[in-house]
């Protein structure tokens, strides 16, 4: 083989090993941790190396070489990897990055452009021993060990802020640092044809082991099985985190539904305790789930409208079972769930699966290719199903903590045929029900009782569906040895309003139909079932599963583990005297509440009106009493106006501050899908 035609591969390979590694750091950065599995991780990085070296090799021979036609054969080369390195990170930066990310990727890019007019000055003035001097010192020593250097400062600095600290994310840097830096040193000896040999053998593995691994992903094993966990890190082995979408309270048999059966649901309310006044921080996705995974109310968190973020200060659930040495992983079907929003904090794997987030990479676009099929809103709540059996049966070794969570019921309401209870109305308005600026809580769009029966009927026939998919998780869960001796948890973040206020829908309102949800907790191999109907809050999981496991508490300021009533300890399973506050409504009036003593207050800061209930006699909270008692309104206010400057100091003294998310068109029309604009 000719020397020049080595050295040319030789180069390319370097180039395409540095625009690889650098497009998967900014990948890794800017997703979340998207490239948390180390298969999907080597996948994108020999996906972009591959297309780098062919990129590299086209522009060398088809643009370089006819226009220089004197010019020195490496200085072509270098200056074609150098360009073709320029364009990806170009790509980079058009992607949608934000805040000190974007300054990342505009400061690489920076480098790369420097370092590609040093190669085309070389090869304008046709100076060899210039271009051999300048070139060495570009793509030999300096970068030789700034590239590596600067991968793992990137993971050093931005880690933390992105959560980026998985074991496969540390993995994959540490590669590609060795890799890059082993590869760039070959440069200096591409005299050498040993050398040069194994420069382009290691570049043909990687290759050859990214796109092995991209057949795997696409037969339907997505992410290799990471190291095992320790095991006795926790009292528990298995925790299972089973969360649906919208769900009311008498919409479940177990609940006392006597038009809908939910025998799986009902399953785990039989090993389980069922708690009949659980009550949501919120009536929407975002702030219940935030309440949920870090045992915050909403004010607390601060993740109260669609377009905070949670902060990396705030430590949840998965953080705690990552640190405690658990395998962690979430397979999610609500687009508002998003990594970029912070809820990808301490998961391995987080699996977000009826919507296609935008590529903030090459890498991460060219992933998306090898993935098993196209997950659409559709088909989620089965796909979820599978993807969740398939994770726990290749982890059930291991310690875990799973989060699995259904879209359904939630808007558009599309059930299977078989699910839905015969109407006439179907035969005109059809199975499915979708969603768009009209679909508000409203009391005029369905105007007749025969409507509003079709529609509460697509519901519930959601309900079953999303009950049989359940069913089919709890008994693979059985099959592999798994349900009996796990600590599985049964949330919803919110309800569901159908007309019982002359409105439709949710997060426009904090009465019961919205905020009241249900909440099982089965602990393992529990004999007995239990029904508390003392109040709790969605405050209390996560304090509750963390007292369950043995593990280190999050810091709340408001839940309480609810472990003694769990474990016969207690009877009680919360301070009766303790109030339970809601807020961060997303529609109309910014609604708070708090419960106390039988009491609920309601206020409107946006208008000042203030509703109260007696929930004893007016469980419906058809008639406020605001007026003939005064006392307990002001007595209500008085909690409310606490709650806000307690929240306002936890906040202070935590270093609580939540950034505020840049979004593009596409996410834009996502939250328009779900109805959240």
């Amino acid at each position: 083989m000719p020397q020049h035609l080595l050295r040319s591969l030789v180069i390319a390979c370097v180039g395409a090993l540095v625009a690889a590694s650098i497009d998967g750091v900014v990948g890794l950065v800017a997703s979340g941790n998207r490239f948390a599995s180390p298969s999907t991780a080597v996948v994108a990085v020999a996906a972009v190396a591959l297309l780098a070296f062919l990129v590299t090799l086209a522009v060398r021979w088809l643009v370089l070489a006819p226009i220089f036609r004197h010019a020195d054969a490496e200085a072509l080369s270098v200056a074609g990897a150098m360009a073709v390195v320029a364009l990806i990170v170009a790509y980079d930066v058009g992607a949608r990055h934000t805040g000190i990310v974007r300054l990342l990727a505009w400061g690489l890019d920076v480098v790369l452009a420097v370092a590609t007019a040093i190669g085309w000055y070389a090869i304008a003035t046709n100076d060899h021993e210039r271009a051999r001097s300048s070139l060495a010192r570009v793509t030999g020593r300096a970068l030789a060990f700034v590239m590596p250097l600067s991968l793992v400062a990137a993971w050093v600095i931005f880690g933390p802020i992105n959560d980026v600290t998985s074991i496969g994310a540390v993995i994959t840097l540490v590669v590609l640092a060795v890799a890059v830096g082993a590869t760039l040193l070959v440069v200096q000896l591409a005299s050498s044809r040993a050398w040069s040999v194994a420069a382009i053998a290691v570049f043909g593995v990687l290759v050859a082991f990214g796109l092995a691994e991209g057949v795997s992903l696409r037969d339907g094993n997505p992410g290799a099985v990471t190291a095992a966990h320790a095991r006795g890190a926790g009292k528990v082995q298995h925790v299972i985190f089973l969360t649906v979408d919208t769900l009311r309270r008498d919409a479940l048999s177990c609940y006392g539904s006597t038009t809908v059966r939910t025998p799986n649901i009902d399953r785990i309310a039989a090993h389980g305790s069922l708690f009949r006044r659980a009550t949501s921080s919120s009536s929407w996705t975002i702030p219940a789930f935030a309440t949920m995974m870090t045992g915050l109310p909403a004010y607390g968190h601060g993740m109260v409208d669609a377009e905070t973020v949670l902060p990396d200060t705030v430590v949840t659930l998965a953080e705690r079972f990552r640190a405690a040495g658990y395998a962690t992983a979430a397979i999610v079907a609500n687009g508002v769930l998003a990594p970029h929003r912070g809820f990808a904090q301490g998961f391995d794997r987080y699996d977000l699966r009826n919507v296609r987030l935008n590529p903030v990479s090459v890498g991460d676009a060219m992933v998306a290719r090898f993935e098993r099929h196209p997950i659409e809103e559709k088909t989620a709540t089965r796909d979820v199903t599978g993807l969740a059996i398939d994770w726990a049966s290749r982890h059930r070794d291991e310690d875990f903590f799973l989060w699995v969570h259904y879209l359904d019921p939630h808007l558009p309401y599309e059930p299977p045929k078989e699910y839905v209870e015969r109407m006439n109305l179907h035969d005109t308005l059809g199975y499915a029900l979708g969603i768009n600026s009209m679909v508000r809580p409203t009391n005029d769009l369905f105007g007749t009782p025969g409507e509003r029966a079709w529609v509460r009927s697509l519901y519930e026939g959601e309900v079953r569906y999303v009950d049989a998919q359940i069913g089919r998780l709890l008994a693979a869960l059985e099959k592999q040895g798994i349900y009996d001796d796990a600590l599985l948890v049964f949330g919803v973040d919110h309800g569901e309003e159908f007309w019982d206020h002359d409105g439709f829908e949710h997060g426009h309102e904090l009465y019961e139909e919205l905020i009241g949800v249900p909440l099982i907790i089965k602990t393992p191999r529990q004999a007995t079932a239990r029904v508390s109907n003392d109040e709790v809050s969605l405050c209390d999981i996560a304090p509750t599963v963390l007292d369950l496991c043995g593990l280190a508490p999050v810091e709340t300021p408001e839940g309480v583990s609810l472990a003694p009533y769990l474990d016969g300890r207690s009877a009680v399973a919360a301070d009766p005297k303790r109030p339970l506050f809601s807020g961060a409504t997303l529609f109309r009036s910014n609604w708070q509440s708090v419960t106390f003593g039988g009491w609920k207050y309601i206020r409107s800061t946006t208008t000042g009106q203030e509703m109260l209930f007696r929930l004893a006699d007016d469980p419906g909270e058809r008639t406020s009493v605001a007026i003939t008692h005064p006392d307990v309104v002001a007595r209500g206010r008085q909690l409310l106006d606490e709650h806000e400057r307690a929240m306002e100091a936890f906040r202070a003294d935590h270093g609580i501050s939540n950034d505020r998310l840049e979004m593009d068109q596409d996410e834009l029309e996502r939250l328009r899908s779900l109805g959240y604009l």
